[in-house]
């Protein structure tokens, strides 16, 4: 975070002290103005947050990998209809497979979010471990 002292503006030329009777009051001078839009030409538009956050680098993930991942997911949606699972249990699994599927086919694939829907599948039953498995492919 920048932090700004005032006697350091005051002292660069940047702002022009208050005029008298007016309380708290500083202009910003041209000098001022220029040095900021400097600031802000300066600062980069994007944060990458993978450096600080551990996400997962989408160019890790192969073209072969990923082809092989969705197969897995694909099979895992075939484990789910011949399972014994109540049907909200079918229906709440095939969904998230379902999304699984659709994100790992998208051109830049969000691998973390697969990984999270892998191990919120494989909450839904012991029968569904294969997801834990195709987490562990992502990660």
């Amino acid at each position: 975070m920048l932090q700004i002292h005032l006697d350091d503006l005051l002292s660069q030329g940047l702002v022009g002290a208050p005029k008298r009777g007016v309380r708290d009051r500083f202009q910003i001078t041209a000098q001022g103005i220029q040095s900021m839009d400097a600031e802000i030409a300066a600062t980069p538009s994007s944060i990458n947050s993978e450096s600080w956050t551990g996400s997962l680098d989408r160019t890790s993930i192969t073209d072969s990998k990923r082809v092989e991942i969705i197969k897995r997911i694909k099979n895992l949606q075939a484990v789910v209809e011949d399972s014994d699972l109540t049907n909200s249990e079918k229906s709440q699994a095939g969904a998230l497979i379902a999304a699984s599927i659709t994100m790992a086919e998208a051109p830049s694939p969000p691998w973390e979010s697969i990984k999270e829907l892998m191990i919120l599948i494989a909450s839904i039953s012991t029968v569904l471990t294969l997801a834990l498995e195709i987490a562990k492919m992502i990660s």
